[in-house]
């Protein structure tokens, strides 16, 4: 039954992801339904595994409002390195390419690029054990959750947003410190629900995540910048978009369901 639970929880988490997504770009490229359940896939396989990694480690009583969170943020570390380490796509459409790229000069050889993924896994990996690694303790449980949702936001997505996209547009110093503001508030309030600061690393950075692309994808509504393209260029999908809004604040409705019950 938990196992079931944790790909439920997976499943809505990645939904959350697709219909950000979805929202955002159909105007911009050619919507792909594949593209749209491969979020939701991904999120329940990675929820279903991380059931297990909880159950190899002995990791028990954790808030599932955390999973979703912690779900959040590895179904994107997995979106993301697919599309930057793995995906073959022409990059014409792209101002900031999806794939990996230095400077703006896209790397093509596939096998540099799985290499060079492998690493970034481990380094990711060890951005997420430095709470186990480096003891510190503000002697408040509150100020350490801060400190890790704000280093997780300033190591994990400002850092990594700045190397992909300020070489293209430019260093914007409120953008970049946007993400671990966000995250330290989510790391004080994810404090309330655990003790393991692990965790509330990585949830920090999916709940991040979420008000980041909440606030520029429904109520700004600002232009995705990864495009060359300014003007929508699927003007059909500018009703029919309106359908992922519903399932999308749902997805928001079972989040806090799960963090307060």
């Amino acid at each position: 039954m938990e196992l079931i639970k944790y790909g439920i929880i997976g499943a809505v988490s990645g939904l959350l992801s697709s219909c950000w997504g979805a929202y955002k770009d159909s105007l911009y490229e050619h919507f792909q339904s594949q593209r749209f359940i491969r979020s939701i896939v991904a999120g329940s396989s990675l929820g279903i595994l991380l059931f297990f990694f909880f159950q190899y480690f002995q990791i028990t009583g954790v808030n599932l409002g955390v999973v979703f969170a912690v779900i959040v943020t590895l179904e994107r570390i997995f979106t993301e390195s697919f599309k930057a380490f793995v995906r073959e796509e022409k990059q014409d459409k792209y101002k900031i390419p999806s794939r990996l790229h230095i400077f703006g000069n896209t790397i093509d050889n596939k096998s540099l690029r799985l290499f060079i993924g492998v690493a970034f896994l481990f380094l990711i990996s060890l951005l997420f054990s430095m709470p186990s690694i480096l003891t510190i303790d503000f002697g408040n449980h509150q100020l350490n959750g801060l400190f890790w949702g704000f280093f997780a936001g300033l190591v994990g997505s400002a850092s990594g947003g700045a190397w992909k996209d300020a070489p293209i547009e430019g260093f914007e110093r409120i953008k970049f410190f946007r993400s671990p503001i966000a995250s330290g508030i989510w790391g004080i309030i994810f404090s309330f629900f655990t003790f393991n600061y692990s965790l509330l690393l990585v949830a920090s950075l999916g709940g991040e995540r979420m008000l980041v692309e909440l606030y520029k994808t429904f109520i700004v509504q600002k232009v995705p910048g990864k495009f060359k393209a300014t003007k929508p260029a699927f003007l059909e999908w500018k009703e029919k978009r309106k359908k992922f809004i519903i399932p999308y604040f749902i997805t928001w409705i079972v989040f806090f369901f799960l963090l307060f019950s």
